[in-house]
Formats: structure tokens, sequence, C-alpha cells
């Protein structure tokens, strides 16, 4: 497991901004309860989650809403090291994201799931176009959400794929 490197500042993209701004305004509101919606919950205590994320920003965003109530978080920072640590660690659920280095999210997607089927696997991505979202499906992945998304979304769709295990 790498932690990633902090990379000289590129600009950010209109689309990057608005998620930062979203975010830190969230956080500031105490939107990142850690409540889940009024439906059956899991206990997401006992969960290893792996995130394969390349963008530090994204993936601190994933840290800050998942790293009190879920028992560990592995982060990978490219499709084959996502592979590689699915191969070697038992995990309960897999969040990929679709345009990372080395491998993309949709090729360790079919990688991972035709060795693990069972594993649970949210695609997260910036792409919208429904042709990523069929090329998401189609590799295996259990279930699709669209950055920028809020933590009550994200934490439903992981109580919703882990009740149905």
């Amino acid at each position: 497991m790498k932690k990633w490197e902090a990379e000289p500042e590129k600009s950010k993209s209109k689309d990057q901004q608005k998620f930062l701004l979203d975010f830190f305004t969230s956080f500031k509101k105490g939107e990142f309860s850690e409540q889940l919606p009024e439906v059956e919950q899991i206990d997401l205590t006992k969960l290893v989650i792996l995130i394969a994320e390349d963008d530090p920003i994204n993936y601190m965003y994933l840290e800050i809403i998942l790293k009190k109530i879920v028992k560990r978080i592995d982060h990978a920072i490219n499709g084959q090291e996502a592979v590689d640590l699915a191969s070697k660690t038992p995990y309960d659920l897999v969040l990929m994201d679709l345009d990372m280095p080395i491998m993309n999210g949709i090729i360790a997607t079919q990688k991972i799931k035709q060795r693990f089927p069972d594993l649970s696997i949210i695609v997260q991505t910036a792409y919208t176009a429904q042709n990523d979202q069929d090329k998401a499906f189609e590799a295996g992945c259990d279930d699709f959400i669209k950055k920028p998304f809020k933590k009550g979304d994200l934490l439903e769709m992981i109580n919703k794929l882990m009740i149905s295990k």
C-alpha cells in the first residue's frame, strides 16, 4: 500500500472547485453526521474497505466519511494496486474510481470480480456518460455513484449492498 505523494499544484477544473467548495461548506455545516437514513442498518464498524482512488482530495473526502465508522480502510492509488491488494486481503467492499493510472477502474473491476465474484464493488466517478455507467456494470460493479456525492447517499448505497449479502 502506497501513500500518495503530493504533486505540484495543477489548476483545478470548475467541477473540482465546485466539489471542494460544496464539500467544505457541508463539512462546516455539520452535514457529516454518522446517521444513516431511516432504513434497516448494518453494522458498518466491521467492514474492511479498499478505496481505489488516485486523486488525493477525493481519497481524503472518502476517508473523512468512512474512517470513524468502518473497521479499516486501505488505499490503492491505481487499478493494478487495487487488484494486488484485493488478491492479498479479504475486503468487504471496494470503492473504485474509473480514471486511474496504470490500470483503469473498469479493467481492475473485471480482474477483481473474476477472482472474487461476491466482493461488492461500488464505482465512484466524475464520468457521467451513460456509456461509462454501462461499462462499469458490464465489468461487474454492484453499484455506481457519481461524484460529487453526499455522505448520506454513499452510506445508504453501502448499507443496501451489505444488507443484500
